[in-house]
């Protein structure tokens, strides 16, 4: 399609409407397009992080009943910190383990209409598209998933509009409160049983209970009612000063250097906002907030949520300021992508919202300017709404009169586009727009974002950018920067187009006083000390506690002299590393990755400056594990063992994520016999201590024949896919039951096959039960006699029907 003119790009709206836009004038948007193709994206793979539960295997047992009932709506709900997350997270673990298809969202803080758009991202592969809600829902009906959405807040009709949009898929919903969906499952999650709370404790104590301790954990667990997050924070609080208060939390708040309580300030200041690691440390004026970060996480003072971070008491209250903050964060956002915008979207309202509580009126006006055009470009409307609303408000308070315009244009804008998708005619004189209608099905109470489909903005939106010269990139979200604002002073070349009023006509504005663009400011906490000091002592911090032999620790050192040589010496069970020099930079510090010998043990590190000759150390353990043997038949033996643990700790052996069994180190090591799956395949086995960061993994290469792939049963035909313990056969194609005429449809889970060759026990057969393909009953029947040819290309099953009608004897072929 020629459309001629100086053009920086083109996107299709909704169902076929062209949005072209030009380098030196409006953009204008014509119907009749054709609609942009879709490329359904690979599932979802990379293994999903889960720890180990304790005392939820009643909860875990209900849950996967219930989620056999195609199409289930799950919710889980409890009061914050009582383990919705962990069991959500373990759920979606062992599923997408076993090979099924999950994708796992994080809903705290986001918009229903943004948490769809990031579902079809996720399953689909179409830049720059928002389909119409019919579309969407004809999509997503080709999504046979667990769509698990974790922190969902949301009201009862955004639960049923996202239900409603995943017909082919069961949703898994974590949240605060119960939302009333009809047809839906609820489970409220409570406190542990006392038994499994003090096995909670214990083990993430690390250390065996006194008398007087175990009657402290014992009488915690019971006043609490066996709340997980507060008997970790007790547990936390027990390692560290061998007692449990009564008020865990502030004994490990005080606990806390500078970094820690400048982050763990910052997330009190948001409350169930989470907060990615990048705009931490800028918010708290510090270089990284990563050491931070792991150290609250060891605390369990903090949960993590999507890639980002929560304070885990949301109740907190800190005294900060609001207007650094926002100037922080605009700063921030002005080199940051889009991608990283968007992540952050929840903390950006949240600091929006802050400051205009605390009347930071122009520090809010700038951030809001800053973060509005990523969010519009990057589709997601819902925060975009939020931000434009809460810009308004503050450039309305500090007489802003053209960044009032901007905001004001850029929600007709929106409004215009929300209307278009409804099916609405939208036009105006002087706009140089043409909008013709969509037409379409409207969701269930979210019409107003589901039927959108626009990557920038209108011609209001491209005006508005000329006057205050935002540059928007086209590439991927991910990697592209974000719109950067300049005020008008900075850019005396950028031809100034008005705004557009809701008519379409030019708006005459006054100016307001041109602001100098946002500079960082550093936390009080992190203010280099003057000259006339004296000097800080010498600290080093590591990365993590323990390492895999082989991998890197980094050790960061300061306290030493600006251009100093820091000499950077690791010593051990393995002899010792020779040193590496690393210059101090300009606060003095100096970091270095060190990687220790391979031998099980304590390793000490220690950082020396060449001028000042002040040094310091830090510990790092390394663990090993090994299998015995590396490789084994399917369902055979092996034993595992790990080195390098603390005597009497507590060490959990996990094979992709199932636990084997937990057993306590002695003389630094730990062992027990395992059975490998009954699936040939690569494993992973994992050995972890007294918290995540103490472990180590290991490769287990199964053997035996693979049963997996496309066979023949009968007039049908299915899939064998692996899963933990044997391979799961799904229809391909629609079969009708002769006797019953019922329909085995494509999709549907119609046989089991589990354990070892050559007997397989434990395989099941689905029968169905009915007349005339009415009344149709499904039940599980187990396989009386399985049989597996030589050349594994024939397979005989024998079960017995559970609606009394014989035995049947079917035979699978490749």
């Amino acid at each position: 399609m020629d459309i001629g003119g100086d053009v920086y790009g083109v996107v299709i709206v909704g169902d076929g409407n062209v949005v072209t836009y030009y380098a030196d004038r409006a953009s204008r948007i014509e119907p009749g397009g054709s609609v942009p193709d879709v490329a359904r994206r690979p599932a979802p793979s990379d293994p999903l992080i889960a720890g180990v539960l304790w005392g939820r295997d009643g909860e875990l047992a209900q849950i996967d009943r219930w989620l056999r009932t195609p199409g289930a709506l799950v919710q889980v709900h409890g009061v914050p910190g009582i383990g919705k997350s962990a069991l959500l997270r373990r759920i979606a673990a062992d599923r997408r383990a076993a090979g099924d298809e999950v994708v796992f969202l994080s809903g705290a803080g986001r918009p229903a209409e943004d948490l769809m758009q990031e579902l079809f991202e996720v399953c689909y592969d179409s830049p720059d598209h928002r389909p119409s809600p019919m579309r969407l829902r004809r999509l997503m009906g080709m999504v046979r998933a667990l769509i698990v959405v974790d922190d969902f807040d949301g009201p009862p009709g955004d639960l049923a509009a996202l239900l409603d949009a995943t017909p082919a898929s069961s949703l898994l919903i974590g949240s605060s409160a119960r939302g009333l969906v009809e047809d839906s499952y609820y489970l409220e999650l409570r406190g542990l049983p006392e038994v499994a709370a003090m096995a909670l404790v214990t083990h993430q104590a690390g250390i065996p209970l006194t008398p007087a301790q175990a009657v402290a954990a014992r009488d915690l667990c019971r006043r609490s009612g066996g709340h997980p997050r507060l008997l970790l924070q007790a547990a936390a609080v027990l390692a560290l000063t061998g007692e449990i208060g009564a008020d865990p939390r502030s004994v490990l708040a005080a606990s806390l250097d500078l970094d820690a309580l400048a982050v763990y300030r910052v997330l009190g200041a948001l409350p169930g906002r989470p907060v990615t690691p990048g705009l931490l440390a800028a918010l708290a004026g510090i270089a990284s907030a990563g050491g931070a970060i792991a150290t609250l996480t060891r605390l369990r003072l903090v949960d993590h949520s999507g890639g980002a971070v929560v304070r885990s008491d949301d109740s907190a209250h800190e005294q900060f300021d609001a207007a650094v903050y926002a100037s922080n964060l605009a700063a921030w956002a002005a080199t940051a992508t889009r991608g990283q915008i968007v992540g952050s979207a929840p903390a950006v309202i949240g600091v929006l919202e802050l400051a205009m509580a605390r009347e930071a009126y122009d520090p809010a006006r700038i951030l809001a300017r800053t973060v509005a055009a990523a969010l519009g470009r990057s589709l997601r409307w819902g925060a975009w709404g939020r931000v434009l609303d809460l810009g308004a408000q503050a450039a309305a308070r500090v007489g802003a009169a053209d960044d009032l315009a901007y905001f004001q244009s850029e929600e007709n804008t929106r409004k215009r586009a929300l209307g278009l998708a409804a099916g609405l005619t939208v036009g105006g004189a002087g706009a140089g727009v043409a909008i013709g209608t969509l037409g379409g099905k409207t969701g269930a109470g979210i019409v107003s974002v589901q039927s959108i489909a626009i990557a920038v903005v209108t011609a209001a939106t491209v005006a508005t950018l000329g006057v205050i010269g935002v540059s928007v990139a086209t590439t991927h979200p991910s990697s592209s920067p974000a719109a950067y604002v300049t005020p008008t002073i900075y850019n005396p070349s950028q031809p100034v187009v008005p705004p557009l009023s809701d008519t379409g006509q030019p708006v005459t504005t006054r100016p307001s006083s041109p602001s100098p663009p946002p500079s960082p400011s550093r936390s009080p906490e992190t203010v280099t000390p003057s000259p006339q000091r004296p000097p800080p002592d010498a600290g080093l911090k590591l990365s993590a506690s323990s390492v895999s032999a082989g991998q890197a620790v980094t050790a960061r050192a300061t306290g030493f002299s600006p251009g100093e040589p820091v000499a950077f010496v690791w010593s051990g069970p393995a002899g010792s590393g020779q040193p590496a020099t690393t210059t101090a930079d300009a606060q003095g510090a100096a970091a270095h990755d060190i990687t220790p010998g391979t031998a099980p043990g304590s390793y000490t590190i220690t950082a020396t400056g060449s001028v000042s000759g002040r040094s310091a150390h830090g510990t790092v353990s390394v663990i090993t594990l090994t299998l015995s043997p590396p490789s084994v038949a399917a369902g055979q033996k092996l034993t595992v063992s790990a080195r390098g643990f603390d005597d009497g700790e507590p060490v959990t052996f996990t094979l992709d994520g199932a636990s084997l069994g937990t057993v306590a180190a002695q003389a630094g090591g730990a062992s027990l016999e395992a059975t490998a799956p009954g699936t040939p395949g690569d494993f992973e086995i994992v050995a972890t201590g007294r918290s995540q960061d103490r472990r180590a993994p290991a490769r287990l290469q199964v053997t035996g024949r693979d049963l997996s792939g496309a066979w023949k049963w009968g007039s049908g035909s299915f899939e064998l896919r692996p899963v933990r313990g044997g391979w799961d056969g799904y229809s391909l194609a629609d079969v009708v039951e002769p006797i019953s005429r019922c329909v085995f449809h494509t999709g549907d889970l119609t046989l089991r096959i589990r354990g070892a060759d050559p007997n397989y026990a434990g395989t099941e057969v689905l029968w169905i039960h009915g007349q005339n393909g009415q009344n149709c009953v499904s039940k599980w029947a187990a396989a009386t006699a399985v049989k597996v040819s030589a050349g594994g290309d024939r397979i005989d099953i024998e079960s017995t029907s559970p609606f009394g009608q014989g035995t049947e004897r079917n035979v699978l072929t490749r």
